[in-house]
């Protein structure tokens, strides 16, 4: 099979798109025209702690794209250690954006490599994709996403589509239900995660 191939005039327009939803939580490093944009992502509660882009604790982020494809995107750590929920809540933002445009992701996953998260869409040839990612012995963890399924929780689930990641997740973000809420919502919230966002 082909080696997919990200194109510099997709990225281009997803990394404008990007920075018109998400606004200043958001800076890229260098052009955006590029096959492999990437910058740093600085949460609002860190930012109302009087962080920012320059001088505070932001995770890098990178994405690979291909509108008629596939769509890749990582979100990292910062240098001073960031806890899982943090991580998950830049996930969730920037699925927030790309779901509207392409849906669920195809799959979640974590590399030996590196201490990124991933999503990843596949457009075409789905279930090859997801058996290459099954085979590839450099995959940590993989969770496959169930289009059909997250469309019905949701619709039934109002806390599902408040977190704002797939259904598949939920047991991530559970584990770190504090840090995900902190830094989702902006506020420091101790509370049950049956509770969850209401």
């Amino acid at each position: 099979m082909e080696k997919r191939i990200s194109k510099k005039e997709d990225c281009y327009l997803l990394a404008k798109k990007l920075m018109q939803d998400l606004g200043n939580k958001i800076e890229f490093f260098r052009s955006i025209n590029s096959t492999v944009p990437s910058g740093k992502y600085l949460s609002t509660y860190r930012r109302d702690n009087n962080e920012n882009l320059h001088f505070g604790h932001w995770l890098p982020f990178y994405f690979e794209y291909s509108k008629n494809d596939f769509l890749t995107i990582g979100v990292g750590v910062n240098y001073y250690g960031t806890e899982k929920g943090e991580q998950l809540a830049a996930l969730s933002d920037f699925y927030e954006v790309i779901s509207g445009l392409h849906g669920c992701p195809t799959m979640f996953y974590t590399m030996k490599k590196d201490n990124l998260i991933y999503l990843g869409w596949s457009f075409i040839n789905k279930e090859e994709e997801i058996k290459k990612k099954l085979n590839n012995k450099e995959i940590e963890s993989l969770i496959i996403i169930d289009d059909v399924i997250n469309k019905k929780m949701v619709k039934e689930d109002d806390d599902l589509r408040k977190i704002g990641l797939p259904i598949e997740l939920y047991p991530l973000v559970s584990n770190d239900i504090e840090s995900f809420l902190m830094h989702k919502t902006g506020k420091e919230m101790h509370l049950d995660e049956k509770v969850l966002l209401k």
